[in-house]
């Protein structure tokens, strides 16, 4: 076990006091058609931010409204010249697509690098220094070659892109650090993904022949084709639905047992991934029941269970830590001066 005492994440919001930010983003978004709703993303993430705690201490989020709609305003542009050009110069838009897949690797930077700058903890402000074909191999190609390899090769796709995004982030000048095995991610993703959609695929299948048994001869070639169609459509639904939640909220589990900032700081989780796992579905429900009216309480009840499971242990005393963090900041000049930039939704 680790030195060092051991510290929570503690979220203080609650449902109600959300729900009140919650409801005037959305009538403000609706009236302005839209133009609000980068306004409102601030006014979201500033409330989580500063009700996320760590040793009594909220971090921060200071992005203005405008740099987001800058942002978005750029991305809108994009798509209507792509859409433009479709419409208009169709023999050529293959080569702006092209040229957008590899433009996207620096897009992907410049986004990630906005949001680190824009989040702070005890006035120091995180960094991310991205490199352009370490992002092309974990946003292009892998996702490529999991997607040809029909899935199989997702387990290393999830853990570049982990190891690429997190091991280039940093605080005050500390980087951050994970120690992933590939082991870990085709086991969860076996466990996770392909036992559960291999049994219901078997299920099916005998469920499918059992009934093109019981029919006759002339009704066999139809009713085969409809119990083909059937089971793959609902084998396809439910490979999507296992990586989109369980593989997910399993990874989520590995990422914070395997997360440390250089040898000071190291992160470990108590997270059940069975209850995060019903607690994402029943939020799922509970939104479309509602009409969209208990995504502020499915928010809050997210956010409260994954603080009161992911802890952090500083090897060293935790305010010498933070303060060495904020002489490294202030030795290299970047205090809070207005963050000249924009934020690309990547």
């Amino acid at each position: 076990m680790l030195d060092g005492i051991r510290y929570h994440l503690k979220f203080t919001g609650k449902t109600s006091e959300y729900f009140g930010i919650w409801i005037s983003n959305l009538f403000l978004t609706i009236v302005t058609l839209g133009v609000y709703s980068a306004w409102a993303k601030v006014r979201r993430k500033q409330y989580f931010y500063n009700n996320t705690l760590l040793e009594n201490a909220p971090f921060g989020y200071h992005a203005t409204g405008l740099q987001i709609f800058k942002g978005r305003v750029i991305v809108l542009i994009g798509f209507a010249i792509l859409n433009l050009i479709a419409t208009f110069l169709p023999q050529i838009y293959f080569i702006f697509v092209i040229a957008l897949l590899f433009l996207t690797p620096h897009l992907v930077n410049l986004s990630l690098a906005f949001n680190a700058k824009v989040t702070s903890y005890r006035n120091v402000r995180f960094t991310f220094k991205g490199d352009y074909w370490e992002a092309f191999i974990a946003y292009i190609l892998m996702p490529l070659l999991a997607f040809i390899s029909v899935g199989l090769l997702a387990p290393i796709a999830v853990r570049n892109l982990l190891k690429y995004v997190w091991n280039r982030l940093s605080y005050g000048g500390r980087d951050f650090e994970t120690d992933f095995s590939v082991g870990e991610f085709y086991r969860l993703f076996g466990i996770s993904v392909i036992l559960p959609v291999g049994c219901i695929w078997l299920v099916g299948l005998v469920l499918g022949v059992t009934s093109l048994a019981t029919q006759s001869v002339t009704e066999y070639s139809g009713a085969f084709l409809t119990s083909g169609f059937f089971l793959l459509a609902l084998a396809v639904y439910l490979y999507l639905f296992f990586i989109g939640f369980v593989y997910r909220v399993f990874c989520t589990t590995i990422l914070f047992n395997r997360l440390s900032v250089e040898d000071k700081v190291y992160f470990s989780n108590t997270i059940n991934p069975w209850r995060l796992l019903f607690i994402l579905i029943t939020n799922f429900f509970a939104i479309i029941v509602t009409l969209g009216f208990m995504i502020p309480w499915a928010q809050v009840r997210l956010q409260t269970y994954m603080c009161e499971h992911i802890a952090t242990r500083c090897t060293m005393d935790f305010d010498e830590f933070v303060a060495e963090a904020t002489e490294y900041q202030s030795s290299i000049g970047e205090e809070f001066a207005d963050f000249d930039g924009v934020d690309l939704g990547l």
